[in-house]
C-alpha cells in the first residue's frame, strides 16, 4: 500500500508532509512553551502538528523501503530517516503529555511534571529540528547528486585512448598509455576497502564511490572484483551523467 499511488511512487509524495510538519510544529512547540500567554489558543494546533508530522515520518520510512526496492537504497539517508521518525515518535508523546499536564493546572504556575515534559519537549523538537535538515539534505544529494552544477559546455570526455565505459565511443589518441589490468588483478580487489571493477574493457577503483551511490552501496559493492560490464550497461547504457563520473575513476585497460 505504500508503494505507487497512479503509477507515482508513495515516498516523494507524502516525504514533503514530514519535512515541512516537523519543522512548523517543532518551533511551534518552543514557542507555545516558552511564550505561557500562547498556549491556550496555539498549544493544541502545535501538538496535533506533531503527531500528524509523526505519521507522515513513518509512513515515509515505509514507503522509502518500497521505493528502495526498485531503485537501491541510499544508506545514510535511509538511517537517518528511520532516526528521525524515532525521535519524532518521542516528540509527540512528550509533546502530548505536556499538552494534558499544563491543561490540568490549576494555578498559573507550572507543576514540576509540566516544567520536565516541556524540557524534554523543547530539546526533542531541537533534535526533530536538526535531523529534518539532515535528512533532507541526505535525499537531494541520493536524487540530485552530480546533477546540478554540470558545466553548460557538457561533461568533460572520457580519458583519451579509451572507450566510453558503457562502450558506445571509441578513442583513437594512444599517447597515454594507461595500466593493463588482468582479470585475476582484478578478483583480488573484491571488498569494500579496495573495489576494482572491470567495464567494456577499462578497469575502475569504485572504492570512493560506494558511499557516494544514489543506489545504494550493496550495488556497487556486488560489482568488485568481477567484470561488471552486462550490470553497468542494463542499469546505465544511454546515460551520460553515469559514464562521465565512471570515467573520473578510470585505473588502466583490461589486459
Amino acid at each position: 500500500m505504500f508503494d505507487t499511488i497512479d503509477g507515482l511512487p508513495v515516498h516523494p509524495l507524502v516525504v514533503h508532509a514530514a519535512v515541512v510538519l516537523l519543522p512548523l510544529s517543532s518551533l511551534a512547540l518552543l514557542a507555545v512553551i516558552l511564550v505561557r500567554r500562547w498556549r491556550r489558543p496555539y498549544a493544541w494546533l502545535a501538538v496535533a502538528g506533531a503527531v500528524i508530522g509523526t505519521g507522515a515520518a513513518a509512513i515515509s520510512v515505509l514507503s522509502g523501503r518500497q521505493l528502495a526496492a526498485h531503485v537501491g537504497t541510499p544508506d545514510r539517508h535511509a538511517q537517518l530517516g528511520t532516526l528521525l521518525a524515532m525521535v519524532a515518535v518521542a516528540l509527540s508523546l512528550a509533546a502530548l503529555g505536556w499538552w494534558f499536564s499544563q491543561r490540568r493546572a490549576t494555578t498559573d504556575a507550572d507543576s514540576a511534571a509540566t516544567r520536565l515534559l516541556g524540557w524534554l519537549t523543547v530539546a526533542l523538537a531541537a533534535v526533530a529540528l536538526t535531523l529534518t535538515v539532515l535528512v533532507g539534505h541526505s535525499g537531494a544529494q541520493a536524487a540530485w547528486g552530480g546533477r546540478i552544477g554540470e558545466s553548460s559546455t557538457g561533461s568533460s570526455p572520457a580519458p583519451s585512448g579509451s572507450a566510453s565505459p558503457d562502450g558506445s565511443g571509441t578513442g583513437a589518441d594512444e599517447s597515454t598509455i594507461a595500466p593493463r589490468i588482468t582479470l585475476d588483478e582484478v578478483a583480488q580487489h573484491a571488498s569494500a576497502d579496495s573495489c576494482w571493477a572491470a567495464i567494456a574493457g577499462n578497469v575502475y577503483d569504485l572504492t570512493s564511490w560506494i558511499g557516494e551511490h544514489p543506489g545504494g552501496s550493496e550495488r556497487i559493492i556486488a560489482l568488485c572484483g568481477t567484470d561488471a560490464t552486462d550490470a553497468f550497461s542494463a542499469q546505465h547504457r544511454g546515460n551520460q551523467q553515469a559514464n562521465d563520473q565512471l570515467a573520473e575513476l578510470r585505473i588502466g585497460t583490461l589486459e
